[in-house]
């Protein structure tokens, strides 16, 4: 996959996945189901683990990327990451990236959706992304990342430029006025990238500058109510809702 560049801060086809994220806190009296990756992939996962602390990690190859499952005892995370193929392409180029946010985005949304209409009974919900906008040069990053947040950017003078802010909403779906973190973290940042020699090791040949953008947004700790898999349902949509609004339209209140 080669980089490119879009000015328009509106298009959200620019932002590339790097990976996506599910965290469900299950209530104190649900069950962690041996065959939720299998059910869901359709297939058995190609690598299972597990630990006497109760912890077990499930993954294997589904369409663009790598499905992962990780169950705690009071924790359940979902995450679709690149494969080892495209992990190992992606170094080479100085970058590794599953495909345009809006495609990944939907593909991981039914999975999930799938998932919660049979999946246990839950407290709370929060959907993570880390996306990349690729741009030509440093100076392009700052000019670009200015659209995004609420001040003016110097883009001769910045370097090393990180901002991260939390602007909670309430939902609107599901459990109306409940307080939800819109977690968002920007960044400029310069990939290096090439072939690895054996004889001299790693030597960098490209160069490639990104704009960075990390969410987690997630249900307020507060909230321990039991969640139905149907209100799940609308919640999670509502935060990858909330997710590709920030990617679109930047940190706004």
């Amino acid at each position: 996959m080669s980089a490119k560049s879009d000015a328009n801060p509106s298009d959200l086809a620019s932002w590339q996945v790097e990976v996506l994220r599910l965290t469900a806190f299950p209530s104190p009296t649900a069950q962690i189901e041996p065959n939720w990756w299998s059910d869901l992939a359709g297939k058995p996962p190609d690598l299972k683990t597990t630990t006497k602390r109760g912890e077990s990690q499930e993954e294997g190859e589904y369409e663009n990327g790598k499905l992962i499952l990780k169950t705690q005892p009071t924790r359940i995370d979902w995450y679709y990451a690149p494969s080892e193929q495209i992990t190992q392409e992606g170094y080479q180029q100085g970058f590794v990236t599953m495909g345009s946010f809006p495609d990944i985005r939907d593909q991981f949304r039914e999975l999930i959706l799938r998932w919660l209409e049979k999946g246990p009974t839950l407290q709370r919900l929060a959907f993570g992304a880390i996306l990349f906008r690729f741009v030509p040069d440093r100076d392009t990053s700052y000019r670009l990342l200015e659209r995004y947040v609420p001040f003016t950017m110097d883009p001769q003078g910045s370097f090393d430029f990180i901002y991260q802010i939390n602007r909670p909403r309430k939902l609107q779906r599901g459990l109306p006025s409940v307080a939800v973190n819109r977690l968002n973290r920007w960044q400029a940042m310069m990939f290096q990238g090439g072939p690895l020699d054996l004889q001299r090791g790693f030597s960098p040949t490209i160069e490639q500058h990104v704009i960075r953008l990390e969410l987690d947004i997630n249900t307020h700790p507060e909230l321990t109510r039991e969640i139905s898999p149907g209100t799940a349902k609308e919640i999670f949509s509502e935060l990858v809702d909330l997710a590709t609004e920030l990617a679109q339209n930047g940190d706004r209140p």
